[in-house]
This record gives C-alpha cells, structure tokens and sequence, in this order.
C-alpha cells in the first residue's frame, strides 16, 4: 500500500484520533502526526516562540535530532495560514449571522 506523505497526512488528519490514525498509518507517519499536533499546539501557545526554541522543545521532548525537528518546524509552519483562513472564515461566519 502506498501512504501519503507526512505533510499531506498532517494537512489532512492532525485532528484526527490516535486510534484511527494507528489503524490508517504506519507508526512513523503516526509519531509524525502526534509529535506535529503537540508541536501546534505548542507554536500557538507560544506565538512570540522563536524557531530555535521551537527546535529546541520539540527536540526535548521527543528526543529527535535537529534535522527532524526542522522539519516538523516547516510542516508547523505550513499548517499556520490554514488557522488564519480558518479564523477569517469563522469571523465572516459570525458577522454574516448578525
């Protein structure tokens, strides 16, 4: 079978449940999703955060090397605008009600 690859699967499925994702993915696609959507998390709860930091968190926590943590920054990264389309879209929702 041939998986998609991680950036398409966290596009798709960084919400989705742990169960569900196991039972679709293979296990290094799953920790890709796990370890992003903490690490999403993390990027808005932190918004002044730095990239070193955000390397340097990831990397503790997960204990990966650098160049995996760069890369789950970039696929973070990526992620980023669609919370901004999101919010533009909840917001013009919320205005066309009133």
């Amino acid at each position: 079978m041939v998986y998609p690859n991680a950036i398409e699967v966290c596009r798709a499925e960084l919400f989705t449940r742990e169960v569900e994702l196991r039972e679709r993915y293979p296990q290094n696609i799953v920790g890709k999703v796990l370890r992003v959507r903490e690490m999403y998390n993390w990027f808005i709860a932190n918004p002044d955060g730095t990239d070193r930091e955000f390397v340097a968190e990831v990397s503790q926590r997960h204990d990966i090397h650098c160049t995996t943590a760069y890369s789950d920054l970039a696929v973070v990264k990526s992620l980023l605008p669609m919370l901004g389309s999101a919010s533009r879209d909840l917001h013009a929702g919320e205005k066309a009600k009133c």
